[in-house]
């Protein structure tokens, strides 16, 4: 699964018309905040709150699911999630296994790269990408 996140580097201007590098400390701060926030919809997807889970996104994010279609926007990742749940997916796992920047944005935007499992209530693994 991945994920667009666009943010704005603490010592980015508005006026700024280039793209911000990011410093590792940078690279490391976000890494640390996505892999926390991957963990809280972990916890709001197990509790069947996809509201929890629909906040972690922002409005114009992009899910892309193994062998899907990009999923657009805070809504759509939202019913997606419900439709999981529905069909008897009771637990998932978020693994974060690449940051990086995207080239030729007027701001400051990291990709996140990861795998996922999700599971029945038994635990038996039912899809993953």
């Amino acid at each position: 699964m991945s994920a667009a996140i666009t943010t704005k580097s603490p010592h980015s201007h508005a006026e700024d018309k280039k793209t911000q590098n990011f410093t590792a400390a940078d690279i490391k701060k976000i890494r640390r905040h996505i892999e926390e926030s991957n963990k809280k919809i972990m916890d709001a997807y197990e509790k069947g709150n996809i509201s929890g889970v629909a906040e972690m996104y922002t409005e114009d994010c992009r899910v892309m699911p193994a062998g899907g279609h990009i999923l657009v926007g805070r809504d759509v990742v939202a019913a997606a999630y419900a439709d999981a749940i529905d069909s008897g997916l009771h637990s998932i796992e978020i693994t974060l296994d690449e940051l990086g920047c995207v080239c030729g944005t007027n701001h400051d935007t990291i990709f996140e790269r990861g795998r996922y499992k999700v599971f029945c209530s038994d635990k038996d693994t039912q899809d993953f990408g």
